[in-house]
């Protein structure tokens, strides 16, 4: 689907979040969104039911915000990671990644599972394609006044949690993340997911927290690519948790006066919206982790179309 806008792609990015029918074919539930001249393309390889997009365009000023839009494929068993050239080269410490793919496949399996790490001449794409070919659009914003750290922590099987400590504004910090693994066909998702949150430690430290649910065995290792974006004034950030309940399909999010003119609230997890927690049924815990963020005159709302699992949310308001 698409619709018009009327923005400078070169120095505007969007940023989106979305649900998916409960029981849908994995692929349901991988959108991607670009930004052309003229429109906002939003795709899935899968035919399935209606889901909701909430999606916002946040444009910069000339000179301070620039914005490369950028697409890349990976074959079937492909490079892993993939690299996208940069050229010319960006400012890597003023500088960030906004990630989304679409793939096919019937099943949860490692190719469900993204994160990108930046360097100055290219953008590092860790994804396990398997037997199945992904496209995948990237953002790469650069800001005047921002400042990025970034890094790759690994969760080894058997652990749970990780923890980074960084120096940086708690009220100005956006934490981007993603993860990813390599999974055998009959193994199952629970535990592959990672929640990113952000833990202040005083007005000018802050931890970057990383936790998933306990694996099944054989277990699995994963790899959280992420990026801590400390943006420029005025623009702010508040961040919290929230959990959604079995059968909760909307749960409200405890936004500081939320004005749609300059608030844009996004989850931390490549915009999937959580982790989930605990379910009998395998896929549940995947299915019920998506949410579209839907803001209104009333605030914002975590909606999902499959509530079959207890979820945690990571939010970030941005005010620009």
């Amino acid at each position: 689907m698409s619709v018009a806008h009327n923005e400078d792609p070169s120095r505007s990015f969007l940023l989106f979040s979305h649900s998916a029918p409960a029981g849908s074919n994995p692929g349901c539930f991988h959108v991607s969104g670009q930004l052309t001249a003229t429109q906002v393309v939003f795709e899935r390889l899968t035919t399935c039911g209606a889901a909701p997009i909430a999606w916002a365009i946040v444009t910069g000023a000339a000179g301070q915000v620039a914005v490369r839009h950028l697409t890349a494929s990976q074959p079937a068993n492909g490079a892993d990671p993939l690299f996208v050239s940069l050229s010319p080269q960006v400012d890597a410490t003023g500088s960030f990644v906004l990630a989304s793919f679409t793939t096919e496949g019937n099943l949860w399996t490692g190719n469900d599972f993204m994160g990108v790490q930046l360097t100055p001449s290219r953008v590092e794409i860790h994804h396990s394609p398997e037997a199945l070919t992904t496209q995948i659009r990237l953002q790469v914003v650069t800001m005047a006044g921002a400042r990025v750290q970034r890094g790759i922590t690994t969760l080894p099987v058997g652990i749970q949690a990780a923890a980074v400590p960084v120096a940086a504004d708690p009220a100005r910090s956006w934490l981007l993340a993603g993860v990813h693994a390599v999974m055998g066909t009959t193994d199952t998702p629970v535990g592959i997911p990672v929640l990113g949150t952000l833990l202040p430690v005083d007005g000018s430290h802050l931890s970057v927290a990383l936790r998933r649910l306990p694996e099944p065995s054989p277990g699995h290792s994963v790899a959280v690519p992420w990026e801590l974006v400390e943006l420029p004034a005025p623009i702010t950030v508040v961040h919290g948790e929230l959990v959604a309940d079995v059968g909760a399909t909307a749960v409200a999010i405890p936004v500081a006066a939320y004005n749609s003119a300059r608030d844009v609230v996004v989850a931390s997890y490549l915009l999937k919206g959580g982790l989930a927690e605990t379910s009998s049924v395998v896929d549940a815990p995947m299915e019920g982790g998506w949410f579209a963020l839907q803001g209104g005159s009333g605030g914002v709302q975590a909606v999902r179309l499959n509530a079959a699992a207890r979820a945690s949310l990571s939010w970030f308001q941005l005010r620009f």
